[in-house]
């Protein structure tokens, strides 16, 4: 049989999804000769069953015999993309193109491995260059529009999605993304149409999104329904299932998730993370026992005015500098604030690296040596924690901004507190956790409270009455706890619910749920967002701070026991939904901390029910934060000290990070 043939028989088996058949042929004809296109499209075959080694030395080969043919540079770079190669991606496509400049599809690949790097810029380019070619690349007009969101106006970006949806008017990701840029215009009614439209195309991913902007609409017909298969979903996932849930948005899902449910959900998120990244570079382990400085990084995108900041600011003031050089990498925005300054100043080195691409980063952390590195972001809204994959330190910890494991191997520590991870809890953190005395989470003395206090009636507060007050994000409120809420105002006459200003369809979907449990929607008073020290200012206002379940108050309870508001919590299994309860533990006012719904509702009415209750649990507060360090940076800081030492002592003499009990 000649080789023309055998290349007929091979090319049926393969266009007919016969892959063993036609690898067969294939490899028969490249005993006879060394064809070209038998090399390239074994190399495809290969590739499809994961033989990725096998597949790259056939496209390789098919370079060899065919060094003017732009299709193997285009295959081999894509093959090294998904192997987290990017370097040597990018160097094969800018020489395909050199080959063959017309090949949209090279400029599309290239445009993903600038944008798996971080560089959007460049990215951006190439997808531009892709469109021109190809008018109707309906793909390359989604990334663009993405890139766009990073270096353009949103108008611009909806301009681009809009031309692809001419094009595709079902193509779910551009649905996603334009359901997404809504989400982030604060358009959340067109926001949840079009997260419903890409929900029908690519439910996987729509259905994530959709759920967490329903909650943040507070939309909740049906809601539980679709919170259950997310859950499913989770549960029916292997761990070489291809599609994954966003960790942080399964720890918001109203409904409550288990500790074990989370790690898997984080397992398998953080599997695909490592595959997109690739192998990290060998790093050599470092055998010594001391050293004079300890290198800590922190790493996040919020020194900027956000929470992170508020409670960071004095930890990062108070590092010892005899022991400690202490790097901040910021790549979030810099808005020249005072908070922003604070930590500009109160660091040895800070680095502005939101210009450079994960490689580059990856490099400067490196660069500067440093030994310690603490996500202060991890798994929530802008993360870079995928460039942790790649070990740009020697000993790598979660804390503070996720409230949960993040399931990686690439991850050493998380640091936590005896009440947010009971030791019978562990096993569900794949991080070895660190305890620190007290409560896990940082703060700061020096937070500025606004020396006047808006009244009452400034507020938008009736004159009298009792105040619950729930400063949260509109996320967390879920309807069982409205619910329960409700039933409060209906027990406590002229009392109100105050609550933060949000969206005006999350205002109207809130007051329509009062109503219909038989309150007047003017019993919800929603406080303008202000200043953060008017903000603290006027807590004076709330007599009780209700908290939510399964996601609780964060910093937001730190700022009500700060301002002396008394926070009845619900605590559960999960690190999120035990936050509060560390807080109230810290400040001697466990009998505060309920573990059903029931006694949260029973311990919530009688205060609010019984005279003087609420003026004695305020002052039994306000003796407490006198003898508190909860609000101490400065001493939070010698803690973490302590924890950073012992975990390098642990590294430096060779052993595997272990759980660390800092006294």
């Amino acid at each position: 049989m000649n080789s023309k043939d055998l290349f007929a028989i091979a090319l049926g088996h393969h266009q007919a999804g016969q892959f063993v058949d036609a690898e067969t042929a294939y490899r028969r004809l490249l005993e006879v000769e060394n064809n070209f296109d038998a090399f390239n499209n074994l190399g495809n075959i290969l590739r499809i069953q994961q033989r990725l080694n096998e597949a790259e030395q056939m496209y390789r080969q098919a370079l060899l015999s065919r060094p003017t043919s732009p299709e193997p540079y285009c295959n081999l770079g894509l093959l090294l993309a998904e192997q987290g190669q990017l370097d040597e991606a990018i160097r094969l496509y800018q020489r395909g193109l050199v080959l063959a400049p017309d090949m949209a599809a090279m400029h599309f690949n290239l445009g993903n491995a600038y944008n798996l790097q971080g560089d959007y810029q460049m990215a951006c380019q190439a997808y531009h260059a892709a469109t021109q070619i190809e008018p109707n690349f309906v793909q390359a007009y989604c990334n663009l529009g993405n890139m766009l969101r990073h270096l353009g106006s949103p108008q611009e970006v909806l301009m681009v999605y809009e031309k692809a949806l001419s094009i595709d008017p079902n193509d779910g990701e551009t649905l996603f993304n334009l359901a997404s840029l809504f989400q982030e215009c604060g358009e959340f009614d067109r926001a949840i149409e079009r997260y419903r439209q890409a929900y029908a195309v690519i439910p996987d991913r729509g259905l994530v999104a959709l759920v967490h902007q329903l909650q943040m609409a507070c939309s909740w017909s049906d809601l539980e329904a679709l919170s259950q298969r997310i859950l499913d979903t989770v549960e029916d996932a292997s761990f070489s299932h291809e599609h994954f849930v966003d960790p942080y948005l399964f720890l918001c899902l109203a409904k409550p998730t288990s500790p074990a449910q989370q790690l898997k959900c984080a397992k398998i998120y953080s599997q695909y993370v490592e595959k997109a990244m690739g192998k990290p570079p060998e790093r050599e382990r470092i055998q010594i026992k001391s050293k004079p400085k300890l290198n800590i990084g922190y790493l996040s995108s919020d020194f900027h005015p956000h929470p992170i900041a508020w409670l960071m600011a004095e930890v990062l003031e108070s590092h010892a500098q005899d022991n400690f050089q202490i790097f901040a990498y910021s790549y979030g925005r810099d808005n020249d604030s005072p908070i922003r300054k604070r930590i500009v100043e109160g660091v040895d080195v800070f680095r502005d690296v939101k210009s450079l691409n994960y490689h580059e980063i990856v490099k400067q952390i490196s660069s500067d040596e440093i030994d310690i590195l603490v996500d202060i972001k991890s798994y929530t809204d802008q993360s870079r924690s995928d460039l942790l994959a790649l070990r740009p330190a020697p000993i790598q910890v979660n804390y503070l901004g996720f409230p949960g494991t993040m399931g990686a191997e690439f991850i050493d520590y998380l640091l936590v507190d005896d009440f947010i991870i009971p030791e019978q809890m562990q096993c569900f953190y794949s991080e070895k956790t660190v305890y620190l005395p007290g409560c896990y989470q940082a703060n700061d003395r020096f937070t500025e409270i606004a020396s006047e206090v808006p009244s009452r009636a400034e507020c938008g507060l009736p004159a009298r009455g009792f105040v619950f007050n729930s400063f949260n994000d509109s996320k967390k409120i879920t309807p069982r706890m409205f619910a329960i809420w409700m039933r409060l105002l209906q027990a406590v006459p002229e009392s109100v619910l105050w609550l933060l200003s949000s969206n005006p369809s999350t205002i109207r979907n809130l007051q329509l749920e009062a109503e219909s449990a038989g309150i007047r929607s003017n019993r919800l008073v929603f406080a303008q967002r202000v200043d953060r020290p008017l903000h603290l200012a006027r807590h004076v206002h709330a007599d009780l701070f209700l908290d939510t379940f399964p996601y609780n108050a964060h910093t937001t309870a730190s700022d009500a026991l700060r301002m002396n508001v008394p926070i009845i919590t619900l605590a559960g299994d999960a690190f999120s939904s035990r936050v509060a309860g560390s807080l109230l533990r810290a400040v001697d006012l466990e009998e505060l901390i309920t573990y059903n719904e029931q006694d949260y509702e029973a311990l919530a009415l009688q205060l609010a029910s019984t005279p003087g209750a609420g003026r004695d649990l305020k002052a039994k507060l306000k003796a407490n934060l006198l003898k508190s360090t909860v609000f101490d940076g400065s001493i939070f800081a010698k803690n973490l000290e302590k924890a950073y030492h012992r975990m390098w002592q642990i590294y430096s003499v060779g052993r595997s990070p272990e759980c660390i009990r800092v006294d």
